[in-house]
């Protein structure tokens, strides 16, 4: 059986100023975000916050790139080019 008790993420309404969302800027216009993959029979399910999944998924899309850009600099032959 899972419990769903953990909260991740800042409570926004504490603040009086609520930020854009990443996914309105444009300079995040042909950013993909990349959603967490949770198993689906977790011991233990989090319950994230909106804006925590957003940031997340845009960290996790830029995090991707750049890990792969680094390990084809050290392995190039790893690099397939489809045609």
């Amino acid at each position: 059986m899972a419990m769903d008790i953990f909260v991740c993420g800042m409570d926004s309404s504490k603040h009086e100023r609520q930020p854009q969302p990443i996914s309105q800027g444009p300079e995040w216009s042909d950013v993909i975000p990349v959603s967490q993959n949770d198993a689906p029979n977790s011991i233990v399910r989090f319950t994230y916050l909106e804006r925590f999944t957003e940031i997340m998924g845009y960290f996790r899309a830029i995090f991707c790139v750049r890990f792969d850009f680094f390990i084809l600099s050290y392995f190039p032959a790893l690099y397939i080019r489809k045609k």
